[in-house]
């Protein structure tokens, strides 16, 4: 790899979907993305030929990265994007070797070694910890899934590229690198690293469509390699375009799709703005984006770069150009990438409203779903039940004379909170009483505690 390409990385990276929604998310992922991408890299360097204790240690202190990943949130990634690993590389340098640069027997005893004693503490402290670790690890994996033939469905297929949005246009060069990219006269070490992190990415996004419970953001840690690869394929493929003087064909082409993008994000905003999820800024942000992209197009088909002397800066500005333009359609088209969007103000909103309620002494309990967003606006610790059919069991011995609890319009209240009182209502997605809280007296809840246990 050089400078030019970890530099339009670095910047596909800072611009995607999936770094933009879940850095302001309470939840590990992002934590666990970034361990998982620092293991990777230090694998990447096992095979440095600067020094001899570089490419030694290297692994080692990648193998105590992917401990500290599973410490995170579990093995169910790092596993097989090691397994990927060393199927890439031994493709470059043979079994024998990849083995041995990897060190995988000794550096799984260091993985072990740094994550194992949390999982012992809490079984020894937690009665039925082995059940809730049963319930959301193997069964999400290897449970029924409900759906017969769903399993086929090559789902991270095509919900992976969601990971790199605006940026889906490279995601066919990501697909098929090792057709034109992979060949490409560059330093051994580049290859070697780039042939790794491929089978990475594919090896995991296969393995992972086979399991029972799926989800477009599990695939995080992977969003790292996705962008290094996206860079380098969009660079062997501009370079390649270069030296066959194509390159008002190519940018047509990767234009074309840029349109519909924009025409179709239109249609779906239309479609929403009876519902109230469109703005007006949205509106304009998607007119504008379609003027400037129906302008390139024309400027394209009419002009054509001085021979010879200005064809790379040509494709270059050009590129950027349509680069700009689906950058401002995507995340305002679909409320889900928007980075300042109506939902995530509601949400924001309503946190700021329960710390003004609720003093930070006071219990406040989650019901129905993780309360990310209050967890992450207010600072604060916010046990949550999204088990609904055990009612507020599983945190009984949280609940005090008095509590807070936040639930969602349409979720039953759990029988512990029959006589709570509604303290708080505020809209979200068009409804006006969506998120709510309320204030429960722990009386009722504790006598019913009580009269269980007696019988």
């Amino acid at each position: 790899m050089n400078e030019r390409a970890g530099l339009l990385a670095g910047a596909l990276l800072a611009s995607s979907a999936g770094l933009v929604q879940h850095a302001h998310n309470a939840r590990p992922e992002l934590l666990y993305a970034a361990l998982c991408a620092l293991a990777l890299e230090r694998f990447a360097r096992s095979g440095d030929e600067s020094g001899e204790r570089v490419a030694r240690s290297a692994p080692l202190i990648g193998w105590a990265l992917l401990g500290l990943a599973c410490l995170t949130k579990g093995p169910q990634l790092p596993l097989p994007m090691v397994a990927g690993w060393i199927i890439g590389l031994s493709r470059t340098i043979g079994w024998r070797r990849a083995i041995s640069a990897l060190r995988p027997w000794s550096g799984l005893l260091i993985m072990v070694a740094v994550s194992i004693w949390w999982p012992l503490l809490v079984l020894g402290t937690v009665d039925d910890a082995w059940s809730i670790w049963n319930r959301e690890t193997i069964e999400r994996i290897a449970g029924d899934d409900g759906a017969s033939g769903s399993r086929l469905d090559p789902y991270y297929l095509y919900r992976t590229p969601v990971l790199i949005a605006p940026w889906l246009l490279i995601w066919p060069l990501i697909l098929f690198w090792p057709c034109f990219a992979g060949r490409a006269p560059r330093g051994r070490g580049s290859v070697r690293v780039l042939h790794a992190l491929w089978w990475t990415i594919v090896f995991t996004m296969i393995l992972l469509s086979f399991s029972a419970g799926r989800r477009w953001y599990y695939l995080l840690p992977l969003l790292a390699p996705l962008c290094v690869l996206a860079a380098d394929a969009a660079i062997q493929f501009v370079e390649g375009v270069i030296r066959r003087g194509a390159i008002r064909s190519a940018v047509l082409l990767a234009l074309g799709p840029a349109l519909l993008m924009v025409l179709a994000a239109a249609a779906m905003m239309a479609a929403r703005s009876s519902s109230g999820m469109a703005s007006v800024e949205t509106a304009l942000a998607l007119l504008s984006a379609g003027g400037a992209l129906v302008w390139l197009i024309a400027r394209i088909v009419r002009a054509t770069p001085h021979p010879g002397e200005c064809a790379s800066d040509f494709a270059r500005r050009l590129l950027v150009s349509a680069a700009l333009a689906v950058a401002i359609v995507l995340p305002g088209a679909s409320s889900t990438l928007a980075l300042w969007r109506d939902r995530r103000a509601e949400g924001r909103d309503f946190a700021l409203a329960v710390g003004q309620l609720v003093p930070r002494d006071a219990a406040l309990i989650g019901f129905g779903g993780p309360w990310d967003e209050v967890r992450y606006n207010l600072h604060r610790t916010v046990p949550c039940v999204q088990d609904r059919g055990r009612g507020l069991a599983p945190i009984g011995h949280l609940l005090r004379d008095s509590y807070f609890l936040l639930i969602e319009e349409g979720i039953p209240l759990p029988a512990e909170a029959a006589d709570a009182t509604r303290v708080l209502a505020m809209p979200r997605d068009g409804e006006a009483e969506r998120l709510q809280l309320w204030r429960v007296d722990g009386t009722a809840t504790r006598t019913q505690g009580e009269s269980r246990q007696g019988g």
